[in-house]
């Protein structure tokens, strides 16, 4: 799958996930509607800080911990991981 198309669909999920809860916040009186757009503001802040993280880093943290745990190198750790998600 092309990963542009991942990253656009990931963002839009985040999006429609922040603005429901927002709604459903409000709705319940623990967020007024007034501040929901501040909430899914910060929502798609803290989602972009991690996206980024898990490109640069996070990802490949989490590879090398595969490949200590499993005895194998990153790059077996990531063709494992692909076909697991696959």
């Amino acid at each position: 799958m092309d990963q542009q198309l991942i990253k656009s669909l990931l963002a839009s999920a985040v999006r429609h996930g922040l603005t429901t809860l927002a709604g459903v916040l409000a709705t319940h009186g623990y967020l007024s509607s007034s501040a929901s757009e501040q909430f899914v503001s910060a929502g798609l802040l803290f989602a972009g800080v991690v996206w980024s993280w898990w490109q640069k880093d996070g990802q490949a943290k989490v590879l090398a911990a595969l490949a200590k745990h499993r005895n194998v190198t990153p790059t077996v750790a990531a063709q494992q991981v692909k076909d697991a998600a696959k």
